[in-house]
């Protein structure tokens, strides 16, 4: 039995934490687990329990970020356990002091401070190896690299790519996916009128009222890839902050979509694919879309982005990244 804690300064529930969890804990892949966490939380349905005192506790794996003021006081509890961050915030402050100068500076000052507090030597797990990099190159040396894995659609994938919409996904309130939203309904608006635009995720709602006639807003799906892989749209990611997960991309491409994106929506883990077209600026996508934008490329594209979904699910699971996360538990 692994005992499991959540805990965060914000709400998990719609959070990356909560969606990451849920996959690696699915009970046929890391096995039986006792879910506790500081707030009200259902991961896969089961709701974890209250703490009431964290030091009558032992716990393996803690999902939580590195800059919640907690952490370093669970580091010195669970020494051992293994810390499943996401992401390495400094890569964050980093990707936007350009267009946000004073914000990343002072985001920047805090995340020293707390990374200051916490022991080198926990054992700090990253999603990505750029993020894991990151934290061994500011000492702490027992961090780990424990990618995303993938859950590929429950149905067929669509019959084909529907070149006539472009759609983007994600935590809306999270504020880089909100910039990308943004960019891309700019952009709708003055060169790609004729086309379809879907916005899919948490707090996609909030956009409503404020976009055009040809703009659907879906916040409450029960699944991005099932949505996806249905309706198989052009998948147009403008995140220009590179930190993190990036997950959105792999949803998209399990869902048989093909994709434009920016370099920063990628990690080195996605591999090249002839339906994967990375853009430098905005106007960059009109220009993708007129290339795609032709029935004989549609048949390309269904294709050839059919092959690359069936190729990411065979490789690409979460079992395996849920059994790395088992063995360091159970034999590190």
């Amino acid at each position: 039995m692994i005992n499991v804690l959540f805990a965060a300064d914000f709400p998990i529930s719609k959070s990356g934490i909560a969606s990451t969890a849920s996959s690696i804990l699915a009970e046929d892949v890391l096995g039986p687990s006792c879910l506790f966490s500081e707030q009200p939380l259902f991961i896969n349905g089961k709701p974890t329990r209250a703490v009431l005192n964290l030091a009558d506790d032992t716990f393996d794996l803690i999902f939580t970020h590195t800059e919640y003021s907690g952490l370093p006081a669970l580091q010195q509890l669970y020494p051992e356990a293994i810390f499943h961050v996401g992401d390495w915030p400094l890569r964050h402050w980093s990707s936007i002091r350009r267009a946000q100068p004073i914000k990343a500076a002072l985001g920047t000052l805090r995340c020293y401070m707390r990374l200051s507090r916490i022991d080198q030597s926990t054992r700090l797990a990253f999603v990505t190896k750029e993020d894991c990099a990151g934290a061994v190159d500011h000492g702490f040396f027992r961090a780990l690299h424990l990618p995303i894995g993938v859950i590929p659609p429950k149905g067929a994938l669509g019959t084909q790519v529907d070149v006539r919409s472009v759609c983007f996904s994600g935590n809306f309130r999270y504020q880089p996916n909100r910039d990308a939203a943004q960019r891309l309904l700019k952009l709708a608006n003055t060169h790609l009128s004729d086309l379809r635009v879907i916005l899919v995720g948490f707090h996609a709602d909030d956009f409503k009222g404020r976009v055009r006639y040809n703009v659907e807003i879906y916040s409450d799906v029960a699944s991005v890839v099932d949505f996806l892989s249905v309706r198989r749209p052009i998948y147009v990611s403008l995140v220009d902050t590179g930190a993190g997960a990036k997950n959105k991309i792999l949803e998209a491409i399990v869902a048989g979509c093909p994709i434009i994106c920016t370099q920063e929506s990628l990690d080195s883990s996605i591999p090249p694919a002839p339906t994967i077209k990375v853009i430098t600026c905005d106007d960059d996508v009109v220009h993708q879309l007129g290339n795609w934008n032709s029935s004989s490329s549609q048949q390309v594209l269904t294709r050839e982005s059919s092959n690359l979904a069936n190729d990411m699910c065979a490789n690409r699971t979460w079992r395996s990244v849920a059994s790395a996360i088992r063995d360091l538990i159970e034999i590190d």
